[in-house]
């Protein structure tokens, strides 16, 4: 007969290093003994009648061999005493302390979308003793039946209602903290980064825009306030709420944006030019497939442009996005854009509809004019 510790050496030497070095971190060392247990029941050898496994508790069993290799004389009598039965399991809701929840309060969430909703006590737990509540949960239920996958929320809560009173007031504690700090610093800034954007895109799509307000003290010297002192100011003035939506959309989060083309080389940025023809009209740009989404906003907006400087006969003329969102026919030709499009600054639009106004114009450049703009009627 071949003695089990022996047949699968190369497995208990794989982990023993692991195990080790785990040393009062119980959640690890379940998990490492689960590792072994699972390799060593779905080999071959282990359906060999030459092999003498152990009869009851393999796990157990594995905790023994490791034993001489424990340095540590606490770590090897705590083992001794899990092995023998003569101490509590680690993952016993009567396991969790005061001192453990503070010893690990700091280990909050990275995901600045965990704190849409506010923690409690019951969050709290399930993220600093997950390795705990993992082994719990394998003790109470057959977790290789999906089926069973149901009991596992009912088994948390019951292990969380089992823990002390003061564990629960100081895991609500935790709760509270999580709440008033939030993310850390560098989470939320890739949050923003990543989500801003869509945030922004989502809330103009109801029909909303970002508001804007201009505050101006009485001039101590000029007659007039700023935003009506010149045409330009009061221009200025009049496009803050665009300004604003295009910082948003465009100057704060452009870094933070996916590539859905190749020109990613910031030494070798696009040529984002739009020729015109002889009367001043845009003509239709190349290279779009191969550019940024952001590249693409910026060429249909500067399409834009160039037919809105023809008809204002003034190439800084700014195009009155809002205006234009909200009441298309007084500024554009029904047959410039694709029907289903609903017109609005470029730079809030998604990738489809900047594609399917680039194919538009396109099937139209052979025959007319990518984009005919007209003044808006009066009245």
């Amino acid at each position: 007969m071949a003695s089990w510790t022996l047949v699968f050496s190369n497995v208990l030497n794989e982990h023993k290093d692991s195990f080790v070095a785990a040393k009062g971190n119980a959640g690890i060392r379940a998990r490492i003994l689960k590792t072994i247990k699972d390799a060593i029941g779905s080999s071959e050898a282990a359906k060999d009648p030459c092999v003498m496994l152990p009869e009851k508790n393999l796990r157990k069993a594995v905790r023994a061999y490791y034993l001489d290799f424990l340095e540590d004389d606490e770590d090897r009598k705590a083992e001794e005493e899990i092995i023998e039965g003569g101490t509590k399991d680690t993952s016993a809701p009567d396991a969790v302390t005061v001192e453990m929840v503070r010893q690990r309060e700091d280990d909050k969430p990275e995901d600045a979308g965990k704190y849409k909703t506010e923690f409690s006590g019951f969050d709290v737990v399930q993220k600093l003793f997950k390795d705990e509540f993992a082994e719990y949960d394998k003790q109470h239920r057959d977790t290789s039946n999906p089926k069973s996958m149901g009991q596992r929320t009912r088994l948390a809560h019951m292990w969380h209602q089992a823990m002390s009173p003061e564990v629960k007031k100081e895991l609500e504690r935790v709760a509270g903290k999580w709440n008033q700090e939030g993310p850390p610093a560098d989470t939320k800034d890739r949050y923003r980064t990543r989500n801003q954007k869509k945030m922004m895109e989502d809330f103009m799509d109801m029909g909303k825009a970002p508001g804007t307000t201009v505050w101006e003290t009485s001039p101590q010297k000029a007659k007039k306030p700023f935003t009506q002192a010149t045409k330009d100011n009061r221009k200025w003035a009049e496009h803050a709420q665009d300004r604003l939506a295009n910082w948003l959309l465009e100057g704060e989060y452009a870094d933070g944006e996916v590539s859905d083309g190749e020109d990613d080389d910031e030494n070798n940025l696009p040529d984002l030019t739009v020729e015109v023809d002889d009367d001043g009209y845009p003509c239709l740009p190349t290279g779009f497939v191969c550019l940024k989404l952001k590249h693409r906003q910026q060429l249909v907006r500067a399409v834009f442009q160039k037919a809105y400087a023809v008809i204002t006969n003034n190439p800084r003329a700014l195009v009155p996005w809002g205006e234009m969102s909200t009441d298309p026919t007084h500024y554009l030709d029904s047959g410039c854009i694709p029907e289903n499009v609903v017109i609005r600054d470029p730079s809030h639009l998604q990738k489809d509809t900047i594609t399917a106004i680039y194919s538009h114009w396109k099937d139209r450049a052979s025959h007319d004019m990518l984009i005919e703009l007209q003044r808006a009627s009066q009245g």
